[in-house]
């Protein structure tokens, strides 16, 4: 175990690019690189497995694998930064000094975002492409029709066009199977248009157009009843091309049956205590600052 790294990263995928430039750029640099995980998983590779076109096993690789040549992996958990002693808590090698600090811990899924979404995730209808993509291929498999709803969290996501393009495959599956006809697909997103970036945007418009989907703007998931299998939204609806909450009802529903979704939510990793003052005497400190380096 290294006693001092000159250069720290934290985080998996991201963690191992920056550490692969540093090492490029100059060999001699001391990098080191804090991740748990023994396997890494390509989830890009994923919405290929939720369409049924790839293999899941192989998205898989060992961690160890993908260190870059003259890099240190230090297989550990960091539960504490102390930037004002530059070093690191982790939970079996204690505290690691370091002269500069990499923080890149990425995403987590926070299925608690969303009231019910656990509960719902166990049912054979609704299914989250990043949190089983097999699971995602069998309801596809099986779906014999109706409304297919997919949609896109207000929060951040790891791939803004990932709820896209997993939807776009399984129109595509639909059709081969036979089942388009008696199916709606419908597309719903906090957003005011297809995709953020203008030259995209202009392109998938004419996609969704072609593809016959039916899109919902101003829907925020907010709520979801997989008994009565509704989703519910308290995002504005639009109305004479300005926003205005219904004024009958507290959500906006979207009901189907039978159904699909595809659904993504997501939050910030819970991110490591970043704590200034002596770790000694966190007692004599007051509040605790938390914040992102």
């Amino acid at each position: 175990m290294k006693s001092h790294c000159q250069i720290l990263i934290i985080g998996g995928a991201a963690g191992i690019m920056t550490a692969a430039q540093l090492k490029a750029s100059r060999r001699s640099l001391e990098v080191a690189i804090i991740e748990p995980s023994a396997s890494h998983w390509h989830q890009p590779a994923w919405t290929l497995v939720g369409a049924g076109s790839y293999d899941f096993e192989e998205t898989r690789r060992n961690e160890a694998s993908l260190i870059p040549y003259g890099a240190d992996w230090i297989q550990n958990r960091v539960t504490g930064i102390f930037p004002y002693h530059n070093e690191v808590q982790t939970t079996q090698s204690g505290f690691i000094p370091y002269d500069y600090l990499i923080v890149s811990p990425g995403l987590q899924i926070n299925s608690d975002a969303l009231p019910q979404l656990k509960q719902a995730l166990l049912t054979e209808s609704i299914c989250s492409n990043y949190i089983d993509p097999q699971k995602t291929w069998d309801v596809l498999h099986k779906f014999k029709g109706g409304n297919a709803l997919f949609t896109l969290p207000s929060t951040p996501i790891k791939c803004g066009g990932a709820p896209q393009k997993i939807m776009y495959l399984a129109d595509d599956h639909f059709r081969k199977s036979g089942v388009r006809g008696n199916t709606n697909v419908i597309f719903a997103t906090p957003g005011t248009v297809i995709f953020g970036t203008k030259k995209f945007a202009n392109t998938l418009t004419k996609v969704i157009k072609r593809k016959d989907i039916i899109t919902r703007f101003f829907y925020a998931p907010a709520s979801i009843d997989p008994l009565k299998r509704k989703s519910g939204s308290d995002t504005p609806a639009l109305r004479n091309g300005k926003a205005s909450r219904p004024s009958t009802k507290r959500w906006v529903w979207i009901s189907w049956l039978p159904c699909l979704m595809i659904c993504c939510t997501w939050r910030r990793r819970n991110q490591p205590r970043i704590l200034s003052g002596n770790r000694y005497s966190l007692s004599r400190m007051g509040p605790i600052r938390v914040g992102w380096m």
